[in-house]
């Protein structure tokens, strides 16, 4: 699979729902069909290409639980990700048919912490699949465009998802 750009279709209206596998217990994953949050003014819809599973999804999957964080919820599982963006808010400066890969913090960017460019370490931040945020295991999710980063053509998908846990690793 590779990361080209999705052609322009003629679908007048963008996809309110979307598959995903979504955990609701240990050893409980289900594909259902979910909701998708509508796009904001700065939101990017994205399909997803690829994904990688990491530790803590399996931990979730076979525990229920990571650490001490715990699954009280259904969630979609999944961080490490990469796909095309389908369609983006207003004021997003990223376009339809742009590959990206996802980075999956999501800081509040407004404690001391974040405005000094530590978002990485936000304490009340969350991150995609770390219950009870939903996570990157569905075939379109919507994200805020700060949790984007394009990926050129020449790099495929899967090396785009694995591009969070070599940043981990850095």
């Amino acid at each position: 699979m590779t990361t080209q750009a999705i052609p322009e279709t003629n679908t007048p209206a963008l996809p309110t729902g979307t598959q995903a596998a979504v955990l609701h217990g240990a050893r409980d994953l289900r594909i259902e069909h979910i909701p998708l949050t509508p796009l904001g003014p700065n939101d990017l819809l994205v399909e997803m290409r690829s994904g990688g599973i990491c530790g803590s999804d399996m931990h979730y999957f076979a525990e229920g639980r990571n650490g001490t964080n715990v699954l009280r919820q259904p969630t979609v599982l999944g961080h490490e990700g990469a796909g095309v963006v389908i369609a983006a808010g207003p004021q997003a400066g990223i376009t339809s048919g742009t590959p990206v890969v996802i980075e999956p913090a999501l800081p509040c960017s407004e404690c001391p912490t974040c405005l000094s460019g530590r978002y990485n370490l936000c304490p009340t931040g969350t991150c995609f699949g770390s219950p009870p945020t939903d996570g990157l295991f569905a075939r379109h999710v919507v994200v805020p465009e700060a949790a984007v980063h394009p990926l050129p053509d020449t790099i495929p998908a899967e090396i785009g998802a694995a591009i969070e846990p070599l940043a981990v690793a850095v």
